[in-house]
């Protein structure tokens, strides 16, 4: 989502465009994303990208994200539906 939201990518909802967009809330981006989109300019990651990924939860970085979100009670921003099923407050709750 952090880049999808720094590109202003279209897959971005309109729920979470709102909710970055608003100026009295303060957006913490994880450094999870950070680490994330780190890993992925490597040559091993972006060859990984090529091949079924195991199912969500077994994801490390979401299961980061998750935490995060969990333990700091902040919002979780993300068009992963599979995430959703976890109790962590979004954008249009």
């Amino acid at each position: 989502m952090y880049l999808w939201w720094l590109v202003d990518d279209p897959r971005l909802s309109g729920d979470a465009r709102s909710a970055t967009a608003d100026g009295s809330v303060m957006a913490f981006v994880s450094a999870a994303s950070l680490w994330e989109a780190e890993i992925k300019t490597t040559s091993d990651a972006a060859s990984s990208t090529s091949k079924p990924s195991p199912p969500h939860h077994n994801d490390p970085f979401d299961r980061m994200l998750i935490a995060q979100a969990m333990v700091d009670n902040l919002c979780l921003v993300t068009a992963d539906q599979i995430m959703g099923r976890y109790e962590v407050a979004g954008p249009s709750t």
